[in-house]
């Protein structure tokens, strides 16, 4: 078997990264579905878990609720911890693109500086998707 850089020369490998779960908001019964997907990351300089368990709890504290609000956009939340404590990844369900830029616009102070301004905190990404709805047909 031909390894993938014989095959496909000067192919450059993204590094895979290790998530364990550790927190998520409740998502309400009868929520609807999600119409955006947004991955949120937040890099640390050093591996720690404990420190991203910890920017975990404050964003949630900040927040204060582990309770996800579809009136507001937000439909769940899933935090993780990558397995060496560099990385938290939020994977986070919205009802619109839109709700999650208004809500990331008009975070209150409070859970700004918690989510930011954190110890040790050098990096965070933003990425939106739209789900793809297939086309169904009538009978």
């Amino acid at each position: 078997m031909r390894s993938v850089e014989a095959t496909v020369p000067g192919i450059r490998h993204r590094r895979a990264t290790g998530y364990l779960p550790y927190r998520h908001t409740a998502e309400p019964a009868g929520a609807p579905p999600a119409g955006c997907l947004a991955t949120i990351t937040v890099d640390f300089d050093g591996p720690n878990t404990r420190r991203a368990r910890d920017w975990i709890d404050g964003v949630f504290a900040a927040s204060g609720t582990d309770r996800a609000s579809p009136a507001a956009g937000l439909i769940a939340a899933h935090f993780h911890v990558s397995l060496d404590g560099i990385r938290v990844l939020n994977l986070a369900e919205w009802t619109s693109a839109r709700a999650h830029r208004e809500a990331a616009e008009a975070a209150a102070p409070r859970l700004r500086d918690a989510a930011r301004r954190f110890p040790g905190v050098v990096g965070t990404a933003v990425r939106r998707f739209v789900p793809y709805r297939g086309i169904t047909f009538a009978d």
